[in-house]
């Protein structure tokens, strides 16, 4: 698959779009900003990466509902700790339901909730009947792939609720979460880890 269409299906061709990586008429704006602000790119790569766990995510999850239930969503049936299960209800009570379908709850639902998932409660309910595919390319030992992948989830989601808090990042903290993100979306789609690699540089 073409990096382009690897990075729309992995981010979401709407979000690309509304941010200016996809033209009107469809096709992949070459590089906007080769030089950008620590701020600016902090703001963006933690959004792509963020929406690239999301989604990896929910389709793993999706196929196995529908292999179970093909007439039902995932989070009417993953078996998820109570904790989850409020935070689900919550996304449920702010969607319409003349909207719902596979993402619309998954956009109400924070990268807190995805990286708890990967929590040690959820290993035998979630993680190895659903999410074991979902970094298809992370290459530790499988009894160490939940952990290590868990580990590095809390250190995007920790940097992404200090930049939400406006607390000062140092330029090694900067670089230490950039080394982070790739490496996840490398987990994922290492062409699409290749393509935010090389779309900014810090100012």
């Amino acid at each position: 698959m073409p990096t382009s269409e690897a990075v729309e299906k992995l981010v979401g061709k709407q979000w690309l779009t509304k941010n200016g990586y996809i033209s009107k008429s469809g096709e992949f704006v070459p590089k906007m900003l080769e030089v950008c602000s620590p701020d600016v790119f902090l703001f963006q790569l933690l959004r792509i990466t963020e929406l690239s766990i999301r989604n990896t995510i929910c389709v793993n999850l999706q196929n196995w509902a529908t292999d179970k239930d093909p007439d039902k969503f995932w989070w009417d049936l993953i078996p998820c700790s109570e904790g989850a299960k409020k935070k689900i209800a919550i996304a449920k009570r702010r969607t319409p339901d003349k909207i719902l379908d596979s993402l619309s709850i998954p956009h109400e639902l924070s990268l807190s909730f995805w990286t708890q998932l990967f929590a040690g409660y959820h290993e035998h309910k979630v993680w190895i009947p659903t999410l074991q595919g979902a970094f298809p390319h992370c290459t530790p030992k499988d009894f160490e792939r939940r952990r290590f992948i868990e580990a590095h989830l809390r250190k995007v989601t920790n940097a992404r609720n200090r930049v939400a808090h406006h607390k000062p990042m140092t330029p090694e903290d900067i670089h230490r979460l950039e080394r982070i993100c790739i490496k996840i979306l490398s987990w994922i789609d290492p062409g699409s880890a290749n393509w935010a690699a090389n779309y900014y540089r810090i100012s």
